[in-house]
This record gives C-alpha cells, sequence and structure tokens, in this order.
C-alpha cells in the first residue's frame, strides 16, 4: 500500500506542476524556491513534508505570488506598505523583499496572525508581526496611522467567522486612501458551510487555522466583495491539473479528495455600492 500511496502522490505531484506551468507560474514558483528553500513549517498545524505537499505550495505560492506581481504594477510606486493578514510563516513578505516579484519596489511589511507560534515564527525572520484576530486588525495600534499600498490574504477569508465584517473595515479605514487587496481562497463550484471536522464525526480539536467555516464559489465571493467596499479587477481560477493535457483525468482524484483548486483575484477600494447599505 505504501508503494501504491507514494505512486499516487508523486502523480499528483507531477499534475500540479504541469497545471502550473499551463498556467504561467511555474517559472516564478521555481524562483521563488531559491527565496525560502525550505516551506516544511509552512503551517503550524501540519508539516510540508513529502513531494507532494510541497509541489501544492510551491505551485501555490507561484499563484499568489504572480497576482501580487500584477497589483504591485497597477499601483506602480518605488515604496509599498503590505499588510499580510492571516500571514502564517512570513513566506509571502519574505518574497516581496527579495526583489523576485516586484523588481526594486521597497517593501514596508507587517504581518498578521491570531495563532501566537505563528507570530513568533515570522518574527524570528526579522519581519514585523502582530498576534490578532484578522477581523480586529483595524482597531490594532500597529496598524492604526498605517498608510497600506497593498493587503494580502491567502486562504483566510474562508476561516473567519465574520469576512464582511472584516473586508468591509478595511475598506472604510480612513488612512487607506486607494488601497489594492490581493485575496485567494480554495476554488468551489457551489457555496457550502464547511465545517468539515464536523461533517466527518472527527471531534479533535479544531483550531482558526485547520477550521474553514464558509466555502464560496466564485459568484457569491465577488457579490460579498462588492458588498463589502471591494471591486474586483482581475481574478482567475487556478485548477490543479491541466486542462486538454493527460494528465486532465487528475480532475476526478482532486475531486474527491481535494479542491479543485484555488480562486485568486485583485480588488480595489469601491465603496459606491457598500455605501449604499445604510445598516453598518
Amino acid at each position: 500500500m505504501t508503494a501504491v500511496k507514494n505512486f499516487a502522490k508523486s502523480l499528483m505531484a507531477r499534475t500540479i506542476r504541469s497545471a502550473s506551468r499551463q498556467h504561467g507560474f511555474l517559472d516564478l514558483a521555481d524562483r521563488l524556491k531559491t527565496v525560502v528553500p525550505d516551506v516544511t513549517e509552512q503551517y503550524t498545524t501540519f508539516k510540508v513534508n513529502d513531494e507532494f505537499l510541497e509541489t501544492m505550495v510551491r505551485c501555490l505560492h507561484g499563484f499568489q505570488m504572480s497576482l501580487v506581481e500584477k497589483a504591485c504594477n497597477r499601483i506602480d510606486k518605488s515604496h509599498l506598505t503590505v499588510v499580510d493578514i492571516g500571514d502564517s510563516s512570513g513566506s509571502h513578505l519574505r518574497y516581496l523583499q527579495s526583489g523576485e516579484v516586484c523588481g526594486d519596489t521597497k517593501i514596508d511589511a507587517l504581518s498578521v496572525n491570531l495563532d501566537p507560534v505563528a507570530v513568533e515564527k515570522i518574527k524570528k525572520q526579522g519581519l514585523v508581526a502582530i498576534e490578532c484576530r484578522a477581523e480586529n486588525v483595524h482597531q490594532h495600534q500597529e496598524f492604526k496611522g498605517k498608510e497600506v499600498d497593498l493587503f494580502l490574504s491567502f486562504e483566510t477569508l474562508e476561516h473567519l467567522f465574520d469576512p464582511i465584517s472584516f473586508l468591509h473595515e478595511l475598506a472604510k479605514t480612513e488612512n487607506n486612501s486607494a488601497p489594492y487587496f490581493v485575496v485567494t481562497v480554495p476554488f468551489l463550484p457551489k457555496s457550502r458551510v464547511a465545517l468539515h471536522q464536523i461533517r466527518s464525526g472527527n471531534m479533535a480539536d479544531m483550531y482558526a487555522e485547520n477550521t474553514h467555516i464558509f466555502e464560496l464559489c466564485p459568484d457569491d465571493w465577488r457579490l460579498l466583495f462588492q458588498f463589502a467596499g471591494w471591486e474586483v479587477i482581475e481574478d482567475d481560477v487556478y485548477r490543479m491539473y491541466p486542462g486538454m493535457n493527460p494528465y486532465y483525468f487528475m480532475k476526478f482524484l482532486w475531486k474527491r479528495f481535494a479542491f479543485d483548486g484555488y480562486y485568486g483575484c485583485i480588488l480595489k477600494r469601491n465603496t459606491s455600492i457598500s455605501s449604499r447599505y445604510k445598516s453598518w
């Protein structure tokens, strides 16, 4: 069984790389590996300790940072203040500060996480990190008065109790005159309440990092973004299997054992719709 399992994982890793190449960000994912050679401790609740998991993480980072690169090009400033909300390791901010994504742009970075283990891990890398619930970051002293150019939030919204208030509070913060926001979430064709541990009957302790609450489809995320004060200016779906390719048949395995992939978008503050709701 071990040999079969290892073969399946190796096949899925090759599938992910093939899909990433087709999407056009495999080269970026490989370059980022030189910035953060070890992603074993990317998360707190499990280790990235085999070929399949590392490939999945590396290529997901490539997708995420390809969106960040596009956002940075839109901002077109030589000095950016970037706040990564839900950051579990500091990897994305290190990518930005390395110059591999946004060239010579100077990056003033702030990381936010509820998990004290993640915060300590990030601080050890020389980055500024605060321990704070994402929904309350707008109230934190370290954040108040900060002129933010770009927010990042990767695989975080699905973990939040109230993603609408979180998004709206950032959109209406007065010191953010025209920020951009890069978001990625799991891709699902149909929205659902997740809470997989309860559905499966696995009643082990649940943590913010490993508990999805709302898993929405792209159409529903787009509606919530507009309602909360953000305009979608570019988005994409990264499926972890390629189209029109011998590896395409792997889509059936992904649908059975994991998500198809990830939905990512670049948002720009636009409160023209959110301001019409009078009961905030």
